[in-house]
């Protein structure tokens, strides 16, 4: 889990430094982060805690189906 949170880390401050830098021509720079993911890898080390992580009357943790077809556009 060490290595998702850092790769979760670099990839949150690459897209904040890219921002910031192409942000004077006009570039907007995001990025799809999702919360606590219902996986088998999480369930595996969480066990049963995993379907209770986050979860709320108006919140419940994302599945693989919650994200659909995601797609890259990148315009030049």
């Amino acid at each position: 889990m060490s290595v998702y949170g850092a790769t979760k880390s670099a990839l949150e401050s690459l897209t904040r430094s890219w921002a910031a830098e192409f942000a004077g021509a006009g570039v907007r720079v995001n990025t799809v982060s999702p919360g606590p993911t219902s996986s088998e890898k999480v369930i595996g080390v969480m066990g049963d805690a995993a379907g209770q992580l986050g979860a709320t009357a108006f919140w419940s943790p994302a599945t693989g189906a919650n994200f659909g077809p995601m797609h890259l556009i990148v315009l030049w």
